[in-house]
């Protein structure tokens, strides 16, 4: 049967530089276009604004934005999602707000990143597997796998609070905000919202729900965003 996917890249010709060509379109393999979403996902050994290839090699948290905001002004995508499973996985995305554009151009390609942990946080291995006796995954990873899971139907019973219908990007960070993987996860929106959309309020809306004493099921049941203000008038 032929393979569900294609690898054009794979072993020691994984390196930090033929991510960012990749991302940019300065070597073959993503055949990416302005209306493409694109997903990056990183797991390894990391710490503050880095993620180590092979051991031997980093990838650094500038290096990272310089090749999303190459990417984005050449209009390789439309939205690209990066998701990190690693130590100190939110300070990867540090510098990714300086790939912000202005709106003069047409429609924004955005940019989100996702980290399984907080600067000065580590990131946990998931239970061993019982029959390997060494853990098969990180605890973000298995989280995220078993939410899509859900989503998606694929062999588990779908739960009904979570389905294609209504998995959005709010509810999948909320369940990762849920999920029991010992580190905090750190979210970078700067670049993946238009200038209109109210981030800092969102944010402040997600401090408050986190403060709360309530056990964090009910949290994000009870817990609304308030509707939005009105546009200030145009000059």
């Amino acid at each position: 049967a032929d393979a569900p996917f294609r690898v054009d890249v794979a072993g020691d010709a994984v390196t930090p530089r033929r991510l960012a060509a990749l991302l940019a379109g300065r070597a073959g393999g993503l055949d990416s276009t302005a209306s493409s979403d694109v997903l990056v996902y990183l797991t390894g050994h990391g710490g503050d604004e880095f993620l180590k290839f092979h051991d031997v090699d980093d990838l650094s948290a500038h290096e990272l934005a310089a090749a999303a905001t190459e990417a984005r002004a050449k209009r390789r995508f439309g939205r690209l999602v990066v998701l990190a499973d690693t130590c100190q996985a939110g300070s990867l995305f540090r510098h990714l707000e300086l790939g912000r554009q202005s709106r003069a151009g047409g429609a924004m390609p955005k940019i989100l990143g996702i980290g399984s942990s907080r600067p000065g946080e580590n990131a946990y291995a998931a239970p061993p597997d019982p029959d390997l006796g060494v853990s098969r995954a990180d605890r973000f990873t298995l989280h995220l796998d078993a939410y899509f899971r859900r989503a998606t139907d694929v062999g588990v019973r779908r739960d009904a609070r979570t389905t294609t219908q209504n998995a959005t990007l709010d509810a999948l960070v909320a369940a990762l905000r849920r999920a029991p993987t010992r580190s905090t996860l750190d979210v970078h929106d700067a670049a993946w919202h238009d200038d209109d959309d109210d981030v800092p309020r969102a944010r402040r809306v997600w401090e408050r729900l986190l403060a709360t004493s309530a056990p964090a099921d009910a949290r994000v049941a009870r817990y609304r965003l308030p509707p939005p203000p009105p546009p200030p008038p145009r000059p």
